[in-house]
């Protein structure tokens, strides 16, 4: 009986420290900390507080570095929009010549009179298309409104200046420079060009100076013209859209804000040349 209770108080024994044993080595893997004996659990709850503040930290700075992440998305996005809206602005608002930047769209207030300002096609108004069209930009530079009384007695005051000068009806682009230049006191001077390209054309305009432009008027294709048009002409470029030039065409009664496409200015551009006109190289007056 001795024996019995003395195993059975041996096994209690063994039995116990065995239960010690096993608890104090067990980890609460769920919890992400280990056990420790009962004579510790003061360290244990200071262990566990630690445990879980790190916890809330790396989960604060996680979300914390997803709210940063998420702003500096927003605003990387931000950025590529503006940039983006800023090239589309360039895109549709301007070309390029060289590094100079040109509207989109342009139409300067230059004003406009016919050649035949009192509709009488005979001449000199005929061939006064030279004259009426250097009204038109002194005119513009001087702000000065064109009334049909005024075109009249402007237009024939240059006619004879040209007579005294032994010019013909019709003048070359060398010519009409010297008259436009005289009409502007040289204030604002422009020269002749050779060969200009239409974004030479476009640039000037959006400077704020018109262009004048001399022609193989049946080149031109406008519809007002009688018999295709006239042989030589001239007319102000001052606007211009997408694909066409804006022009003031003293050639018809017409002609104020007269579209005319790209390729019709440009492949109709030609100088007098002793009346061969056709063959001639294409020219513009521009300001210099």
């Amino acid at each position: 009986m001795i024996k019995k209770i003395l195993l059975y108080f041996v096994c209690t024994i063994l039995g116990v420290i065995i239960g010690y044993n096993i608890y104090t080595h067990y980890s609460f893997s769920s919890l992400s900390i280990r056990a420790v004996p009962l004579k510790t659990i003061d360290d244990f709850e200071l262990n566990l507080n630690d445990e879980i503040a790190e916890i809330k930290n790396n989960d604060k700075n996680q979300v914390d570095n997803e709210s940063i992440d998420d702003v500096e998305n927003v605003l990387n996005k931000k950025e590529e929009v503006s940039i983006k809206n800023k090239e589309i602005v360039l895109n549709e608002d301007v070309d390029q010549v060289g590094n100079q930047d040109i509207d989109v769209a342009l139409n300067l207030d230059v004003p406009f009179t016919s050649q035949a300002p009192e509709e009488n096609w005979d001449q000199p108004w005929q061939d006064a298309c030279e004259e009426a069209s250097v009204l038109m930009i002194s005119s513009y530079y001087n702000k000065h409104k064109i009334t049909k009384s005024y075109a009249v007695s402007e237009i024939n005051r240059m006619i004879d200046w040209e007579t005294e000068n032994n010019w013909a009806y019709s003048i070359s682009a060398k010519n009409v420079t010297t008259l436009l230049n005289n009409e502007l006191e040289n204030k604002n001077e422009f020269e002749m060009v050779e060969n200009p390209t239409i974004e030479q054309i476009k640039y000037s305009i959006s400077n704020g100076n018109p262009v004048l432009g001399l022609f193989y008027g049946k080149e031109l294709e406008n519809p007002n013209f009688n018999n295709g048009g006239p042989d030589y002409h001239t007319l102000i470029i001052k606007g211009y859209t997408e694909t066409q030039f804006i022009t003031n065409d003293p050639g018809t009664k017409n002609g104020k804000n007269f579209l005319y496409s790209y390729e019709n200015i440009m492949n109709a551009l030609h100088d007098w040349n002793d009346g061969f006109v056709s063959s001639s190289i294409p020219v513009v007056l521009m300001k210099k």
